[in-house]
């Protein structure tokens, strides 16, 4: 007969509650405002922590008095416990997000809420990352399930490694806590290591990935098992409580998202956490007292709640105003919901699955609870998928709703051609094409079909134009440069000139590297961006292409100057000029198109999209956010002298203001991207361009064959 004896249970901690009050407050905190606490996001380190030493602990009594886990209990107690809260907070998300936020929300939404339910939504995050282009929209309100989805896998596999570390103990008659320590330790320290190289090569990943940061959670682990057997005297514990405190709030203070995390800086909030959870352990302190006072723990009780409230009401909010920078009296709000919320959510949701009412006999109520914890996990991830799949049903009736793309009534910048005759274009109103919901779609040039990825330093070539045709244009550089396919396509096909796009992400031409501490995008020009702009000049030589037509974006400053210092613009103007006279010869000229304007982190389709938006209001936020970095690309052109130079930003930005609209044609992709649509409606004033400096390009009968 099975032993049923129940697991004996920890007698309630309340310091712990309120180190979660603690964690939780800083985590909203950051979010509403990160100037009011710049390490706030450290508050899931202490979640972590937490959440490893309370489970291990449960496991490891459990091991002591039964002399196994049982998994089914187990797992059937942490879907009662985290699933319903989350479940509820998942679709009313989605329905919110429906009705408030723009469609391009949605696609990404009805995935994220079903990753989210089934705990890979950190693997789902990570694996939309890689998409460079869509970093300027309004980032998800499930996002933050992230820190949820790492604890709830660690749930999953850390009582399988307790039993194999018992199996191995009693195999080998050692002590089951060394071989449980000794499990957990081995598992830490790799995550460890893995995390600290991560956060410095991919910091996308080591922020996310259970890998790397699975080590805060057993530091909870190594706690629990080696805490029994240590013996804290009050001095011992008041030194603990004191300086755990003292890191754990220096932490929240000092550590800031531009430090590689979690690398070691992360060892700074868990260890100062787990002083605190052994300061507590058998000795009453000064500062247990506080954590434990009545309003932390009040904090603490809800907090899981209240973490998983605030952020989607942080992302609505920022939606709904259009600015990250929220209104204090916003931000009140934000707070004041979060905690009805919360309270709400504790007691009829929280409560009430993991603790049923009806009395019945115990033995009856353990096997109803173990039988009744898988239907009810299945039930709440099928509600997840039901609502996820009416968002997609949603999203397709809206794109079935969308009016086809005509050039009459969608001239774009054809409207400012002299030549072009306005009176075609229909009275009535027209809404602005392309949605964003069709820019999901990313044109072949702007994927690794036509780029070099990041880590990649290979020529990567796609072709457009006339395939047959006797001259090559060559179309280099970055993703800015890629997107101007679309008008070299339609001149090319015209013409017949073969076009040639051989591009690399966040790469552009240019001889400044790592040698020169050059930064692009904030980011030092990294290794792969180096060897390809080393290939790229012998590769053009031998192509030996009737013209080279590039672009770039407005990239950051280098990391010792501020943005638009004079002297690192010269040098990265030089940078650009002594790229251009390595593959510029007189059979082969350079043609630049002068930097478009950027509007960094505001997403021109999804402003227009939101509701209640106008197109002028959407003017005057991309006027309030434009970036103004001098033309380096114009500076380049001057010094090489026989470079030629293309500037549309006119058209874009004329004296008046951005338009985020031309002529029914929605301008920008994203905050820094133009749309395919609209590069092609700007295919006449490009062709008009190059016939000025290049007219021989346009006569077949002259020039030498591509």
């Amino acid at each position: 007969m099975p032993d049923t004896r129940p697991a004996l249970r920890a007698p309630r901690r309340l310091d712990i509650q309120g180190l979660r009050a603690i964690a939780v407050l800083a985590v909203i905190a950051y979010h509403v405002r990160p100037s009011w606490l710049p390490g706030g996001f450290v508050g899931v380190d202490v979640f972590f922590v937490i959440s490893g030493f309370l489970i291990t602990g449960a496991l490891v009594r459990e091991l002591d008095s039964n002399g196994r886990i049982r998994l089914r209990r187990f797992w059937g107690r942490r879907v009662r416990r985290l699933m319903p809260a989350a479940t509820l907070v998942i679709l009313v998300t989605l329905l919110v997000a429906y009705l408030v936020m723009p469609p391009t929300a949605w696609a990404g939404l009805a995935a994220q809420g079903i990753a989210a339910s089934v705990s890979v939504q950190n693997w789902a995050l990570l694996a939309n990352s890689v998409n460079y282009l869509h970093a300027s929209e309004l980032p998800s309100p499930l996002q933050h399930f992230w820190s949820l989805s790492v604890e709830e896998q660690y749930y999953l596999v850390l009582p399988l490694v307790l039993i194999a570390a018992a199996w191995f103990a009693v195999r080998t008659g050692g002590r089951s806590r060394t071989w449980l320590l000794g499990a957990v330790s081995v598992i830490a320290v790799a995550s460890f290591v893995f995390g600290v190289v991560q956060s410095r090569v991919q910091p996308d990943v080591a922020y996310l990935s259970t890998a790397t940061r699975a080590w805060e959670l057993l530091i909870g682990s190594m706690l629990a098992i080696v805490l029994p057997g240590l013996r804290i005297g009050p001095r011992t514990a008041g030194a603990l409580a004191l300086t755990g405190a003292v890191a754990l709030v220096a932490s929240l203070w000092l550590i800031t998202g531009t430090m590689p995390f979690p690398g070691i800086v992360a060892l700074v909030p868990t260890i100062a956490t787990a002083a605190l959870i052994a300061s507590g352990a058998a000795n009453e302190t000064r500062v247990g007292r506080v954590l434990g006072s009545r309003p932390l723990t009040f904090v603490g009780d809800i907090s899981y709640s209240a973490y998983l409230w605030h952020w989607p009401l942080v992302v609505f909010a920022i939606s709904l105003t259009g600015s990250a920078a929220l209104p204090l009296w916003v931000v009140a709000m934000i707070l004041a919901a979060t905690g009805v919320l919360a309270v709400l959510s504790k007691r009829h949701v929280e409560d009430r699955f993991l603790h049923p009412s009806p009395p019945v006999e115990p033995q009856r109520r353990r096997d109803r609870f173990r039988r009744s914890s898988l239907a009810l996990g299945s039930a709440l991830v099928l509600s997840t998928v039901l609502a996820g799949s009416a968002l997609q049903f949603g999203l397709v009736r809206a794109e079935a709703a969308q009016a086809d793309f005509d050039a009459v009534a969608y001239p774009g910048a054809r409207l400012l051609d002299p030549d072009f005759h306005a009176s075609n274009v229909p009275d009535g109103p027209v809404p602005p094409r392309p949605t964003s919901l069709s820019l999901q779609k990313i044109e072949r040039q702007l994927t690794p079909e036509c780029m070099s990825i990041v880590a990649d330093s290979s020529i990567t070539t796609c072709s457009g134009g006339d395939p047959e045709g006797d001259r090559t244009v060559a179309l280099v550089g970055d993703s800015h440069a890629a997107e101007w396919l679309p008008a070299l396509d339609e001149i090319g096909a015209r013409e017949g000139w073969r076009i040639v796009v051989i591009a690399k992400q966040s790469c552009p031409l240019t001889t400044l590297g790592q040698a020169d501490d050059g930064y692009v995008d904030g980011d030092p020009v990294y290794p792969a961006c180096e060897a390809w702009n080393d290939r790229v000049t012998p590769f053009l030589r031998e192509l030996a292409p009737s013209l080279i037509v590039t672009s770039a974006a407005e990239y950051s400053t280098r990391h010792d100057f501020a943005p638009g210092d004079p002297v690192f613009e010269q040098i990265a103007a030089q940078a650009h000029t002594e790229a251009f006279m390595s593959i510029a010869t007189p059979e082969t000229p350079v043609v630049a198109i002068v930097e478009t304007p950027t509007f960094p982190g505001h997403s021109i389709p999804e402003c227009l999209e939101t509701p209640g938006r106008t197109v002028a209001e959407c003017a005057e936020s991309m006027d309030r956010s434009r970036s103004h970095a001098p033309s380096r690309l114009r500076v380049a052109a001057e010094l090489a002298g026989s470079v030629g130079l293309i500037d549309v930003n006119p058209l874009i930005c004329p004296p008046s203001g951005c338009r985020p609209v031309s002529g029914n044609v929605v301008v920008y992709r994203d905050d820094n991207h133009l749309t395919p649509q609209f590069v092609e409606s700007l295919t006449w004033f490009i062709e008009q361009q190059l016939r000025t400096q290049h007219p021989s390009l346009f006569d077949r009968g002259s020039g030498p064959a591509g």
